[in-house]
């Protein structure tokens, strides 16, 4: 009987799909770029810049707001590399409207 509950138990969790961490590598430049991994799946991506350049991080505000275009949202690995300014495939800008370039706040 132990020995049957215990078989189920390691199918149970052999038919598990087991999520990755999802993490997020930035890689300097002019623009950014960031390098997403993981199994998870992005719904939205804010970006938020200082108000005073001279305090970083004194206070914030959002500068670039990316959206998938379906809920819940595309895939990490499937989007891949995000360049800053640039909207990926599958995604929408909220903000700025995708007629402006959001502000650069880099240096």
């Amino acid at each position: 009987m132990k020995a049957g509950v215990v078989l189920l138990l390691l199918l149970g969790m052999l038919a598990c799909d087991w999520e990755r961490r999802t993490e997020v590598n930035l890689s300097g430049g002019d623009p950014p770029r960031f390098t997403l991994r993981g199994s998870g799946v992005l719904g939205e991506l804010v970006f938020y810049g200082s108000l005073d350049s001279d305090r970083p991080g004194s206070l914030t505000r959002e500068i670039w707001d990316i959206l998938a275009e379906r809920m819940p949202g595309e895939g990490v690995e499937a989007l891949g590399t995000i360049t800053y300014g640039i909207v990926p495939k599958r995604v929408q800008a909220s903000f700025p409207s995708e007629r402006q370039t959001p502000r650069k706040t880099y240096a």
